[in-house]
């Protein structure tokens, strides 16, 4: 796909006028977030961004090992994706040529990213932030009812948080490492060579998760590991969305999802609640986790005619988001079960 990477002038205007005109857009504000922290890639859109000329810059990355080498050439470019570059581009010129440029809104921040059908959900820096506070009330709130009925019961769910933190601590720096001398050995990957890699990290990561779970699981006084999940993803969509508000939607909307869940459980009244969240956390893990996953992966790849654009331990982020997704879906998965 052709991916927005970067941006400049007033957000929201901006990210409204890209996807009410472009027919096959593909836009998440996580991607504009990390390349405006990292001070952006050294492209042609420097000029233009440093002037603060408003603008899109966008690029695909699949099969990036042959970027700036002697094996770059027509045959390794997809004629799909000029296709889609071309024709959102065509249609954002025809869109902007009929707009006074100079009547911008006042720059406001956006969270944006695309679902299904070339759909762009955004909403504000604010309503982010909103958002994961409504969160962080409804944790508190699943806490302390939890506390009542057992007394021990914020220090299990604190347990399990700590156990999914240290698991994802431990993958990413593990994947990092392990990724960036795979790279090195094999530094011109195909395209489907590289998901290979990717499936069997992911695998054996989620593979060795439900193991630790049932081991620690067993103890009446153990980790409470959805309450811990839920935990770690409603601090993630705090943080972010205070720090980094256009990566927060990738912990917000499963939080939301996942600590509504958390809520529903303890009563029998709310079977067909439970339900329906049970098929939203899982939709949400995926909707929002699996494109991030492949774009962080893909930001990961080597690139031997451009070292400098590779970010090679940044594939231990991708394993292990995609980790903290089936986390969160199999912890609601096994007290789903439980429940029914």
């Amino acid at each position: 796909p052709s991916l927005l990477v970067e941006m400049s002038g007033s957000e929201r205007w901006m990210i409204d006028l890209l996807a009410d005109s472009a027919p096959s857009p593909a836009t998440f504000s996580f991607v504009t977030e990390i390349t405006g922290l990292l001070g952006g890639f050294g492209t042609d859109f420097d000029p233009f961004n440093d002037r603060n000329v408003a603008g899109w810059s966008f690029a695909y990355s699949h099969g990036g090992s042959v970027y700036h080498t002697e094996r770059d050439s027509l045959s390794s470019v997809s004629s799909r994706s000029i296709d889609q570059q071309g024709s959102n581009t065509l249609a954002q010129a025809r869109t902007a040529g009929m707009l006074d440029l100079l009547a911008q809104e006042e720059d406001e921040g956006a969270v944006f990213f695309t679902v299904a059908g070339g759909r762009v959900v955004r909403y504000s820096d604010a309503f982010a932030v909103a958002i994961s506070l409504i969160c962080l009330a409804a944790l508190v709130m699943g806490i302390v009812r939890r506390s009542r009925h057992s007394p021990g019961a914020f220090g299990r769910t604190i347990k399990g948080a700590g156990l999914v933190a240290g698991f994802f601590l431990v993958v990413s720096l593990a994947v990092g490492v392990l990724w960036t001398l795979v790279a090195g050995l094999r530094s011109t990957q195909g395209i489907w060579e590289g998901y290979v890699y990717l499936l069997v990290l992911v695998a054996l990561v989620c593979s060795a998760w439900p193991a630790i779970k049932n081991r620690v699981g067993r103890s009446p006084n153990g980790p409470d590991l959805l309450g811990g999940s839920i935990f770690v993803w409603v601090t993630l969509a705090l943080v972010t969305s205070i720090l980094a508000p256009g990566a927060s939607y990738l912990f917000t909307w499963p939080a939301l999802f996942g600590v509504a869940f958390w809520l529903a459980l303890p009563t029998e009244r709310s079977a067909l609640a439970e339900d329906l969240l049970f098929v939203a956390v899982v939709g949400a893990a995926l909707i929002i986790n699996v494109p991030a996953v492949d774009i962080f992966f893909q930001m990961a790849q080597p690139r031997p005619g451009n070292p400098d654009s590779q970010l090679l331990p940044v594939a231990g982020i991708a394993v292990g988001l995609g980790f903290l997704g089936f986390s969160l879906a199999h912890s609601v998965g096994s007290d789903h079960s439980r429940t029914e």
